[in-house]
């Protein structure tokens, strides 16, 4: 999205900080993050009632098929990942076609060439999010995490989905906002490139940023 459509759409104040943000970023490597939550208890936000679309769980494999589509933006080199950690997949299809996606772990995901993101116990990690540009503006995200909330409920110790934004990306601080996440960790990285990058994080959180070994 270019400055001109983050301004229609977000405001002149939030176009100006993604655009600062973006220079300080090329230079420093610098990324403010935040961990948002949807904690057991929370129900999220219903999504849309669609005849048209019907959600289900992917298998990794079959997800393997989509990763030579360029439509989808996966890389092939994600799933062999995906399917060491055993990683579950929501996908949204209509008419038979994929047309929007969501990965979810019980596992430490990389976000950084060098870090990755620990949760607490019971926290299942959501991410990965991604719906076809024709199929955008509809909430079919909302299925994704309605059909991942189902079925990681059912487990004894599950405390809730949460999920890492970066704090530019109005857009999808929103779209989880909408959903019922709220912010429970803040931190940012300097020298994105290093291997030994700067972090600093809020205190008093069970989050962890790990280097990754």
């Amino acid at each position: 999205m270019d400055f001109r459509g983050r301004v229609r759409r977000f405001g002149v104040r939030s176009a100006l900080e993604h655009a600062a943000w973006r220079r300080l970023h090329s230079v420093s490597g610098y990324a403010a993050y935040r961990c948002l939550e949807l904690p057991v208890g929370v129900a999220p936000a219903a999504p849309p009632a669609l005849a048209e679309a019907e959600c289900r769980e992917v298998g990794l494999r079959e997800m393997a098929d989509y990763a030579d589509d360029p439509v989808y933006e996966l890389d092939p080199g994600f799933i062999p990942q995906a399917i060491a950690r055993g990683d579950c997949c929501m996908g949204v299809f209509a008419a038979g076609r994929l047309v929007s996606y969501s990965f979810n772990s019980g596992c430490a995901i990389g976000f950084h060439p060098v870090l990755r993101y620990r949760l607490p116990p019971g926290w299942i990690y959501h991410f990965k999010a991604f719906t076809v540009p024709a199929w955008r503006g509809r909430r079919l995200h909302a299925l994704g995490v309605a059909a991942a909330v189902r079925k990681f409920a059912t487990r004894p110790a599950y405390n809730g989905l949460a999920t890492l934004v970066i704090e530019a990306n109005h857009s999808s601080l929103r779209s989880f906002e909408r959903l019922g996440f709220r912010v429970a960790h803040r931190f940012f990285v300097l020298r994105r490139e290093s291997d030994s990058p700067w972090v600093f994080a809020s205190a008093g959180s069970a989050h962890r940023v790990e280097r990754v070994n």
